[in-house]
């Protein structure tokens, strides 16, 4: 089955095409399951990256293999050293790299606590849609990149964005509030804008369930995806702008593909 959208084919597998953006719990309660945020998003509605954020590798991450870098981390069905069975994101991750949409690192670690970078989560999100790479540098500092292919597919089909000086910052951290942005745009691009009754009714939901939302610059796409079960609150709080691990980010695109598969 082929997509095409704003110029790019997306193939399509089955069941994929259909993904559902919108039918992601988060894990855990906050501070384990909770997903965090803070680089991927924007000041305007029509930005997904938030500039002032870091950029380059020293965000946590080591200079070993990443994630996503291909011909690294540990094969389908393999259970990571420092996952244990009682996790509560233990199977998500345990999915995740059955299906081949994330991986862990060649010490056969997983990495749970470590932040989820730009440039990772555009990867996995365009591995599970099954977005082909493309050539080109839409971004100054994405060139070298072990991903940039894709980035550059995803920011093309207008899922992402960068920032104002031109940069991706694709080692840079990302905020719950610019991942529930990038998910919702995607689906939207496979499936039709949110119509505004939509919206309002969504808005409207949000704002009975947490109180710390209506001044993000994603608000309508953070109601959406809590609207359709993606991300939920904790205590009448979403923490916008809390940063988002391995771990919290392998649940919630789990949890996606999930209520995809069964759309």
């Amino acid at each position: 089955m082929r997509l095409r959208i704003k110029g790019l084919t997306l193939l399509a597998a089955a069941g994929i095409a259909t993904l559902l953006l919108t039918g992601v719990a988060m894990a855990g309660p906050m501070g384990q399951g909770a997903m965090g945020g803070g680089g991927m998003g924007g000041t305007t509605p029509t930005s997904m990256m938030q500039p002032g954020t870091g950029t380059g590798p020293g965000t946590g991450w080591t200079t070993g293999p990443t994630m996503m870098q291909p011909g690294t981390g540990v094969g389908p069905g393999h259970m990571f050293t420092d996952v244990a069975a009682g996790d509560w994101f233990a199977q998500y991750a345990q999915s995740m790299a059955s299906h081949g949409f994330m991986s862990g690192f060649a010490d056969e670690t997983f990495g749970p606590n470590l932040p989820i970078t730009r440039g990772q989560f555009a990867a996995i999100l365009g591995r599970m849609m099954n977005v082909q790479p493309v050539s080109g540098t839409t971004f100054t500092d994405t060139e070298d990149f072990w991903g940039a292919g894709m980035v550059e597919a995803m920011a093309r089909m207008g899922i992402i964005a960068g920032h104002d000086d031109g940069t991706f910052g694709p080692y840079g951290s990302i905020t719950r509030e610019q991942m529930a942005a990038i998910m919702d745009r995607a689906w939207q691009a496979m499936h039709g804008d949110a119509t505004p009754v939509d919206t309002t009714n969504a808005m409207a939901a949000m704002m009975q369930l947490v109180h710390d939302t209506s001044g993000s610059w994603a608000a309508p796409q953070i109601a959406h995806m809590m609207q359709m079960g993606v991300f939920m609150g904790s205590n009448g709080m979403f923490h916008p702008t809390d940063t988002a691990t391995r771990a919290q980010a392998a649940a919630v695109m789990w949890r996606w593909f999930e209520a995809g598969q069964a759309q």
